[in-house]
């Protein structure tokens, strides 16, 4: 998609219509919306940096990398697919803070918890690299990813992420915010 925006939100929005589309069934391979899927797939991976990123903002490029690998997942033949989606996943992957969360133009902090974890953006990282997982992509250095974040999220103050009376109550830091989230905020449902 092409609007008004900048490159970054017309990479983004890009890859949120291509997951649409494949949440629905459809793919890059045929049916009736084959071609605008394939066009929008062709257009990420000439958009798609040669590290692997698609934007500075690691947003954009957890968003991006999960419409590349859901993409993979689903069996879709487009070309340079697969090593898009490869790039992509390494890419994200080296974005991991040292505290184990993401940050938008990580990585970013000294090991510790700290403002530069933030869960919309480890949970767009965490998505894109949970759809890899699921399309055989990395798995191994995935797996080991998946384990830091959720050792971060038990060692956050205020996250309650494995307590029992809390449920998975997760947390959210907004940009900038020194000290502990809250638990139970705004981005609860995406942890």
């Amino acid at each position: 998609w092409e609007g008004d925006g900048t490159p970054e939100t017309n990479a983004a929005t890009t890859g949120m219509v291509i997951m649409t589309f494949l949440s629905t069934g459809f793919n890059s391979n045929g049916g009736k919306w084959c071609i605008v899927i394939n066009k929008s797939i062709l257009w990420l991976i000439k958009n798609q940096k040669t590290d692997g990123s698609f934007a500075q903002n690691n947003f954009v490029n957890g968003i991006c990398t999960m419409a590349l690998t859901e993409a993979t997942g689903m069996g879709c033949k487009t070309e340079g697919l697969s090593n898009a989606a490869n790039i992509a996943v390494d890419y994200i992957l080296k974005q991991q803070n040292p505290s184990c969360g993401f940050w938008y133009y990580g990585p970013k902090g000294n090991g510790k918890p700290s403002e530069f974890d933030d869960m919309a953006v480890t949970t767009w990282c965490m998505m894109g690299l949970k759809s890899a997982w699921l399309a055989g992509i990395k798995e191994a250095k995935i797996k080991k990813a998946f384990k830091l974040c959720g050792k971060l999220l038990d060692i956050t103050p205020n996250t309650k992420d494995n307590a029992i009376e809390t449920k998975g109550e997760s947390w959210y830091r907004a940009s900038g915010v020194k000290g502990s989230g809250a638990a139970g905020g705004s981005c609860q449902a995406m942890a």
